[in-house]
Formats: structure tokens, C-alpha cells, sequence
């Protein structure tokens, strides 16, 4: 029997003879101290299993913490893996298992857990506070977009908290952070936009979002920034974006008829001043306003149709001679060769405007390189004849002579030898593909073109060659006459001798 047992058993046995004497004195029969001595018993051994059953449970609670702390160390060690001292001490459980006694064992898993503590809920508060702001930015913007999905599903708790895990999640956050940044600024310029719409096309208040409003300046998060928020606004802002451009198409074409009446029909400046200042911006009050003040002046323009028809006319002559018209082809438009005045005549001379405009600029390239074709030949006529002036020269004097004519002819030689064909190249392959495109000949004042420049050309041919025989014969000449005058040279004239010297430096180069 071990010390503990001795020292009860000697107490039990010092009690039990104290109560045996006691029993004696009293009296107390058999039967009497055989029961009380039953009731002792009982009692000691109730009192003694509760002590047992009270340690039990002391240490099952005391196995219990060490469990919860266990578990807790290890959801700790799995979240913080990446931290190599704690990955290390995990090996095989380590020191982590719970074996008598239970005190040692709490203490050493209660130093661990501290050690891990601090570390573990810094990273989890991190990871709380992520998540917290990515919920926020995925409710916020929520659209197909935002792929955050395999984060959501996750959280503190769940996710293992190593930096790469974290570093994840903060990329992540700022990525919606970027975007709902970007969602705000376009809810901010296009809100921005149609307060400016509004103002500017004159919309009633009751046609005015009040929201839209209150938040477009500072908080326009406010208006909503999800992928259906974004398509309303902006379907709202392209609508008055729409309109606007309606409105703006529909009032310059009538400003353009106003104002253009204005001037044909002599109107009073200071009335078309005043009309002008009352009538600002593309609200349909104005819009309205310049299509009455239209239908006033056409009603006008009725008692003055003669001032619009010969308008019309002076375009038409303009138009005719950009296209190279001939009388006859003129002559076609009978309206504009008749006294007669009216809204069909005024009518007819517009539509045939119309469709000459359409025609010069169907015609615009070819007829750009016909009228560079006919300046090039006016250069080749002036120099020509600059050519043809033998006094250029001869001139004397101050103020007659221009040393630097000769230049100038060598120059524009040059420049239309350069040029010329070139030129004559690229109109002639104009001129074929309009033909074959249109099925007839280019006309220029009621001849076909190809064959003008043909004959030019062979005229320019003849020209040069005349004037190359003119030269050769030239030079003959001159050549005769001072082979002549050498023969003479001998007589003993110094008056002759010095008519020589002044015509051989006059006409022999």
C-alpha cells in the first residue's frame, strides 16, 4: 500500500475507534451501530466518488482544451503554411500530441498557440478586411465581368492565409478597386453630359431625372454602377445626343433658308439683330420660331420670284462654265432662257442646279487635270512668244533691259518639259475610263475632249518642228552673211570693220 493508502486507511481506522468507543458509552445495540456504521460507509464512499467524478471531469475538460487548441494550432499551422519554422513543427503531429499529463501538455500547446497568435490574426483581420471590400466592389458592380467568383465562395475562415493567397486577393480587390473607379467616371461624364443635354435642348422639369441631379456632381456612385445601370444612362444620353443632332440638322437647314432670304429680300438689320439675339440654342421654341419666320419670307419671296429665278440663273452660268457647256447643251434648260416667274419655274431651276452640282463633282478629278492641262499650254504660248521677241536682248538703258528673263524662259522651259507629259499621260487614262464608265465621249464646249488634245498635240508636234527649221535656216543665214563680211574684211575700212564687230555681236551667238 502506497503512502496516500496508508494515511487513509490508519484516518479511517482512528475515526472507526473513536466512533466504536463513542458507540460503547453510549449504548448504541448491534443492530443500531451495524446500520450507522452502513450509513458512514456509504456516505464516505459517495463522498469519495464524487471527488472522483469531479477529477474526471476535470480532465476531460482539461483534454478538452487541449483538443480546441490542438485544432486550433493546427487550422492555424495549415493557414500560415507558408511559414517554414511552424511547417516544420507540424511533421507527423510533433509535439502537438495530447499525452499525460494534461497540464504539461496544455501548457506547451497554450505557448505554441500564442506564439501563433499574433501572426494568425494579423493575416486573418487582413484577409476579413479583403473580403469585406471585395463583396462590396462585386455588389456594387456586379456584371459578367467580374469574374470573383472563386474568391467569393471562399472566406477567412476557408482560405489559407499565405501571402501568395493574400497577395491574390488584394490584386484582386484592386482590380475591382480599378474598376469601380472606371465606373464611376464614366457615370460622372455621361450624367454630366445629359445635365448638359438638358440644358441645352431646354427640357421641362418634369422630363428632368431628379436622381440624376442630386448625384451627378459628388456622388454619383449614387446612380448605380452595375452593367444595367451603365446601359440606361448611356441609352439615355445617346437618345438626347440624338436628338440634339435632329434638332441641329433641322435648324441650320432652316437658318441656312432664312438667313439666305433675309439677304435676297433686303430685311431690316436691326429686326434680323433682334430676331437673332431672341432666338439662341436648339430649344423647339427656337427651332419653331425660325420655321415661322421661314414661311413668312417664302410668302414674300412669292411677291419677289424674278430676284430668286435670276439668282438661280447666275448659278447656272457659273455651273456651265465649270463644266465646260456648250450654247447647245445651255440651251437644253429651256426654264432658263423664259420670262416666266413662278414656284415651278424657281422649282426647275433648282433641280437642274442640283444635278449640275452632282455632275462637276462626278467630273471634279478630270476636269481639275483639263484645267491644269489648259494652264500648261498657256505657259507654252507665253513662252512662245517671249521666245519670238528679238528686242529682249537688245534693250538698253536703264529700266528696259531684264537680265534675268533669259532665266526665267530656261526655268519654265524645264518646268513644262518636266510636266507636260506627265499631265497629258494622266488625262488621256481619265478621260478613257469616264467614257467607258458613262458609255459617251467628255465634252468640252460641244467637242470631245480626247480628240481636242489629240489634235493639240499634233499641232504642238508641227510647231516644234517649224520652229526648229526656222531656227536651222536662221542659223544659215547668219552663217553666210559673216562668212561674207569675212571676205570683205581685208579693205582697209575701219568704219566698216567696226559695223562688222557691232552686227556680229548683235545677232551671232
Amino acid at each position: 500500500m502506497d503512502r496516500r493508502g496508508s494515511y487513509i486507511s490508519s484516518q479511517l481506522t482512528v475515526i472507526n475507534d473513536k466512533l466504536q468507543l463513542l458507540y460503547d458509552e453510549i449504548g448504541i445495540s448491534e443492530d443500531e451501530r451495524n446500520t450507522r456504521e452502513r450509513n458512514l460507509y456509504s456516505a464516505v464512499s459517495h463522498a469519495l466518488e464524487h471527488q472522483v467524478e469531479e477529477v474526471t471531469a476535470e480532465k476531460e475538460n482539461l483534454f478538452k482544451s487541449c483538443q480546441d487548441l490542438r485544432e486550433q494550432l493546427l487550422t492555424m499551422m495549415a493557414a500560415l503554411q507558408d511559414v517554414q519554422d511552424i511547417s516544420l513543427s507540424c511533421q507527423a503531429g510533433g509535439d502537438l500530441e495530447i499525452k499525460p499529463p494534461l497540464m504539461t501538455a496544455f501548457e506547451t500547446l497554450s505557448n505554441k498557440h500564442q506564439e501563433l497568435k499574433g501572426l494568425y490574426s494579423q493575416r486573418y483581420q487582413k484577409a476579413h478586411e479583403l473580403f469585406d471590400s471585395l463583396r462590396m466592389l462585386s455588389t456594387a458592380i456586379e456584371g459578367p465581368d467580374i469574374d470573383s467568383n472563386s474568391f467569393l465562395s471562399l472566406s477567412p475562415d476557408t482560405l489559407s492565409l499565405t501571402d501568395t493567397n493574400l497577395a491574390a486577393l488584394e490584386a484582386e480587390v484592386a482590380r475591382l478597386s480599378e474598376e469601380y473607379k472606371h465606373r464611376v467616371r464614366i457615370v460622372q461624364e455621361d450624367a454630366n453630359q445629359i445635365v448638359t443635354l438638358w440644358a441645352q435642348l431646354g427640357t421641362s422639369q418634369h422630363n428632368i431625372d431628379r436622381n440624376i441631379l442630386a448625384y451627378y456632381k459628388d456622388r454619383p456612385e449614387m446612380l448605380g454602377l452595375t452593367n444595367a445601370h451603365l446601359e440606361k444612362l448611356s441609352a439615355k444620353k445617346n437618345s438626347l445626343q440624338d436628338e440634339k443632332e435632329s434638332r441641329l440638322s433641322r435648324l441650320s437647314a432652316t437658318k441656312a433658308a432664312v438667313q439666305y432670304l433675309w439677304a435676297k429680300l433686303s430685311e431690316d438689320e436691326a429686326a434680323i439683330k433682334a430676331f437673332d439675339r431672341a432666338n439662341r440654342g436648339i430649344a423647339l421654341h427656337v427651332i419653331e420660331a425660325y420655321e415661322q419666320e421661314n414661311a413668312r419670307l417664302n410668302e414674300k419671296k412669292r411677291d419677289h420670284m424674278q430676284i430668286f429665278i435670276e439668282d438661280a440663273r447666275h448659278t447656272l452660268h457659273r455651273l456651265w462654265d465649270n463644266l465646260y457647256f456648250s450654247e447647245d447643251e445651255m440651251l437644253e434648260f429651256t426654264p432658263a432662257w423664259t420670262d416666266i416667274f413662278t414656284d415651278a419655274s424657281l422649282a426647275a431651276h433648282e433641280s437642274e442646279i442640283a444635278r449640275l452640282e452632282q455632275l462637276l463633282q462626278e467630273r471634279k478629278p478630270t476636269l481639275a487635270l483639263i484645267g491644269a492641262y489648259r494652264e500648261l499650254q498657256q505657259d507654252i504660248v507665253e513662252l512662245e512668244q517671249s521666245q519670238q521677241d528679238a528686242s529682249r536682248l537688245m534693250s538698253r538703258g536703264p529700266g528696259r533691259r531684264d537680265p534675268s528673263r533669259l532665266l526665267r524662259e530656261e526655268q519654265m522651259r524645264k518646268r513644262i518639259a518636266k510636266r507636260k507629259p506627265k499631265l497629258i499621260n494622266d488625262l488621256m487614262t481619265a478621260l478613257r475610263k469616264w467614257e467607258k464608265e458613262n458609255g459617251r465621249p467628255f465634252m468640252v464646249n460641244g467637242e470631245r475632249f480626247l480628240d481636242i488634245l489629240h489634235e493639240e498635240e499634233a499641232a504642238a508636234k508641227v510647231r516644234i518642228i517649224i520652229l526648229l527649221y526656222t531656227e536651222w535656216l536662221t542659223i544659215l543665214i547668219k552663217l553666210n552673211l559673216v562668212i561674207e563680211i569675212a571676205k570683205n574684211s581685208c579693205t582697209p575700212n575701219s568704219g566698216f570693220r567696226i559695223s562688222l564687230g557691232v552686227y556680229c555681236k548683235a545677232n551671232c551667238r
